[in-house]
């Protein structure tokens, strides 16, 4: 789409101003600077002069007596290279734009019918199958897998971290990596194992770049974070940083001023305990914590 300077922007409709922003964010363009575009070239107090170095000619010999003239080569001139242009794929640009329009602009409508998803599904497995197939999230995007919980479907104990981390999202399960090293010792430590427990995350895909999430996401994807606690029935839920711990329970407040603290929410007619701690991945640059998210386990394995 080419525009010219003295395009109205009110004189566009909704779908149209939709394709302008998709197009900028499949561009890399994701900040306003100003309302309008900066000429830096007119701001300039001083003239931008270009300097051409001097080159000294060649003196001009006279030719040697009977000698042939040399044979003219034409002069070759360097291929100019080709223009680039690149267009935005229009799958993804369609699907951007649904999703500026859905999950950002107006996401109320991505809310609703989350909620009446995760609602009609009576299992874990028809749960996933929702979820999987659920388009209104940006993070679907650019993750490269969707990571549903884990474990034990029926188990006493419920872990639930705030999203997937890199190494998460390149194997497609649950806690991985150093994180998933640091877990299984802490569980062995109780004298637990996966198979004990479920994992469970707030945001099922990864954010790019692993930046934090927005209101939006959040918002959209916690009407299945809270279908699968129901359906897993646990009698204890430990939360995993301060996110997680204030969407489920309200509280604010750093992660070392809530950890450690028992706290009862209602979702639907069931009640649930939870706990916050550190999560595992804070502990291998900060050891001094792991007495405390110890204590944190063994209290919530005692209030199983």
């Amino acid at each position: 789409m080419q525009q010219s300077d003295s395009t109205n922007l009110d004189s566009l409709n909704a779908d149209e101003l939709l394709d302008i922003l998709s197009w900028y964010a499949l561009a890399g363009v994701d900040e306003a600077i100003s309302d309008e575009v900066t000429n830096h070239f007119e701001n300039l107090t001083t003239p931008i002069t270009l300097t051409t170095p001097i080159i000294k000619p060649a003196p001009i010999l006279a030719p040697a007596p009977n000698a042939e003239p040399a044979p003219q080569t034409p002069t070759t001139r360097a291929p100019q290279a080709a223009a680039i242009t690149t267009a935005a794929p229009k799958t993804n640009q369609t699907r951007l734009a649904k999703d500026l329009r859905a999950g950002q602009v107006n996401y109320q409508h991505s809310i609703k019918l989350a909620q009446k998803l995760s609602a009609a599904c009576d299992d874990l497995n028809s749960l996933s199958k929702a979820l999987h197939g659920f388009e209104e999230c940006s993070l679907k995007l650019t993750a490269k897998h969707l990571i549903f919980g884990e474990g034990n479907e029926h188990a006493d104990i419920m872990l639930i971290g705030e999203s997937p981390g890199r190494d998460e999202d390149m194997i497609g399960h649950a806690f991985a990596g150093t994180a998933g090293l640091m877990l299984d010792q802490i569980l062995a430590a109780i004298g637990l194992e996966r198979k004990n427990v479920y994992l469970a995350y707030l945001l099922p895909w990864r954010s790019l770049g692993g930046v934090a999430p927005s209101q939006a996401n959040i918002d959209i994807c916690q009407p299945f974070l809270t279908r699968q606690i129901e359906l897993v029935k646990p009698k204890i839920i430990i939360t995993f940083d301060a996110l997680v711990c204030k969407i489920l329970t309200q509280q604010k407040g750093s992660i070392l001023q809530t950890r450690g603290k028992f706290t009862e929410i209602i979702l639907g007619e069931q009640s649930f305990k939870t706990i916050p701690t550190f999560h595992p991945q804070l502990l291998q640059a900060n050891p001094n914590y792991k007495q405390l998210v110890w204590q944190d386990f063994l209290s919530a394995k005692s209030a199983v």
